[in-house]
């Protein structure tokens, strides 16, 4: 079968820039690291024989050929025999196309054509990650990117019976040799054993009868016999086809406290530390014969050959992240939701529609687009737009969302944030919203509030980051750091404690300052989103108490 092992040149290569100290990928602080990064750009390519990718993206310090952290090696994956011509099987490939941001881009295609009728086992498309042995292997990770599943799914198959398995993401322990005869299985009530010991999967299923799909999360044990242990179908994600969406994917291993999350654009399909499914008791390994996590199959094109029988099947992806844990700020390392202080939380889960009753825009008007709060103030008739939020927060508080800059003419690339702001006469800010009908920055100078910064500025690299406090448009902090960049989703983090602010994008710190020398404290107000010059869309806005 076709597994060329490319352990030789991979083994304790790490990536330029980061540092590797422990078990799980974290820090001396705890903070997970990022370990790998490619947009499929430069000279990033699948090799002529299809079995790894290999370079670099532009002025990226992370190459598909290094092994970070609990890697050891990484390839494709296709159980296709030697004998046989792979690209008669499958197909792996960089080509152009119109990306996640609506622009020409390199991404990765994985095409899934045919079985092997001579393989033990069902052929597939996969790129997956070996892991090291212990000490140094797997314990948690985490991976997010964008992907795209073909267009006409739905018309592979009819919709008078529930649709056969289809995988997109596996962790696997390997084959621990402890398997019993099929005739035992059926006597324990079990179905016949597999190839590896402990498994778990996602994928997504039509049931029978119906006209959307549904993802499930499935944990099982195939050895020695098969069973689920348990599996979760989410009732209200849906399942996009045709277009690109966000994922996110997370496991760690463990005895009793382990924890799968999976996301899709934003939205949570499952988190088992705030919804176990039935059956799942906090173990993610095998219950009596435990082994190391040997494979992560993140990228995966894997299903019933029933799926393939109008032709080839492809997934696209790009901008593919790994890191050694859930990246720092990322809001599922807090507390659940039920334990947090949440004050407010908005998904802008709505379809297409001017703004959601609570929030008003000055400037260029600003509606729900794709599930997300989105302006375009870079072509619109005032090239700049403010958003508010009309609620009122108070104290030390912590608040977080992500935002991504869609367009940009002029490299503005702004996506800035008002807080607690107020007009210093009590007057509600939305009163007074037609003095500001235009949008005008100056506009807002002179009511009390803090303004942070974050702008390309014409160069995206480094980010120009600002933090005022009003009125007199004080400048009270300021650097130069990071990025930010079209068509990256950035998350970011501002927290206020008495007099000291923060504000953290992708767990970096970029600004930490103690505001002492202008208007007093302010302590209360609005909150609301900022930008001139840039088309741009925000989400999974958070408000917590600190």
């Amino acid at each position: 079968m076709l597994w060329v092992m490319r352990m030789d040149h991979r083994i304790s290569s790490l990536l330029v820039g980061l540092v590797w100290i422990g078990l799980a990928g974290g820090t001396a602080l705890g903070q997970s690291r990022l370990l790998l990064k490619s947009g499929f750009e430069g000279d990033v390519r699948v090799t002529a024989d299809m079995l790894d990718l290999t370079g670099a993206d532009p002025g990226s310090a992370f190459d598909w050929e290094a092994t970070p952290g609990w890697i050891e090696s990484s390839r494709f994956v296709y159980l296709v025999g030697k004998n046989k011509t792979l690209s008669n099987y499958m197909a792996s490939s960089i080509e152009t196309m119109i990306g996640p941001f609506a622009n020409e881009t390199k991404v990765l295609r994985m095409q899934n054509k045919a079985d092997d009728p001579d393989h033990q086992s069902t052929s597939r498309n996969e790129y997956s990650f070996f892991m090291r042995p212990p000490p140094r292997g797997y314990q948690e990770g985490y991976v997010r990117y964008w992907m795209k599943l073909q267009g006409n799914l739905a018309e592979l198959l009819p919709n008078d019976k529930a649709t056969p398995w289809y995988m997109i993401m596996e962790w696997k322990e390997p084959d621990s040799g402890v398997r019993q005869s099929a005739a035992e299985c059926k006597a324990r009530g079990e179905g016949a054993g597999g190839s590896n010991n402990y498994r778990i999967n996602i994928g997504l299923h039509r049931p029978a009868q119906a006209t959307e799909f549904r993802w499930v999360l499935t944990g099982e044990h195939p050895q020695p016999c098969r069973k689920a242990e348990w599996t979760y179908v989410n009732p209200e994600v849906p399942v996009p086809l045709g277009r690109w969406f966000f994922v996110e994917a997370y496991l760690k291993k463990h005895a009793t406290a382990g924890r799968v999350y999976f996301a899709v654009n934003g939205q949570v399909v499952l988190d088992t530390r705030d919804t176990p499914p039935a059956g799942f008791t906090g173990r993610t390994e095998h219950a009596d014969n435990p082994l190391p996590l040997k494979f992560w199959s993140p990228l995966k094109n894997y299903h019933s050959m029933d799926w393939n029988r109008q032709g080839p099947v492809s997934q696209w992806y790009d901008d593919f992240e790994l890191w050694s844990g859930f990246p720092p700020g990322h809001p599922a390392l807090g507390e659940s939701d039920s334990a947090r202080d949440v004050l407010f939380a908005e998904r802008f889960d709505y379809p297409d529609s001017p703004l959601p009753e609570g929030w008003w825009s000055e400037g260029d008007a600003a509606g729900i687009r794709d599930g997300r709060l989105h302006v375009n103030a870079d072509t619109g008739q005032f090239r700049q737009a403010t958003i508010w939020l009309d609620r009122v927060f108070s104290g030390d508080l912590r608040v977080e969302y992500d935002v991504c800059v869609v367009a940009s003419s002029d490299v503005a690339n702004n996506m800035n944030f008002f807080f607690l702001y107020s007009d210093p006469s009590g007057r509600p800010l939305r009163e007074s919203r037609q003095d500001r009908a235009d949008g005008r920055y100056t506009r807002y100078h002179d009511l009390n509030g803090y303004i942070f910064t974050n702008v390309a500025d014409g160069n995206e690299v480094p980010a120009r980051l600002r933090f005022r406090d009003c009125p007199g448009f004080h400048l009270a902090a300021e650097n130069r750091a990071y990025e930010n960049r079209r068509a990256r989703v950035y998350h970011i983090a501002i927290e206020k404690r008495a007099n000291r602010f923060t504000y953290t994008v992708d767990g970096h710190v970029l600004l930490d300052t103690v505001d002492d020398h202008f208007s007093p404290l302010h302590d209360q107000g609005l909150i609301g989103f900022r930008t001139w010059h840039t088309e741009l869309w925000w989400d999974n806005l958070v408000v917590s108490r600190l």
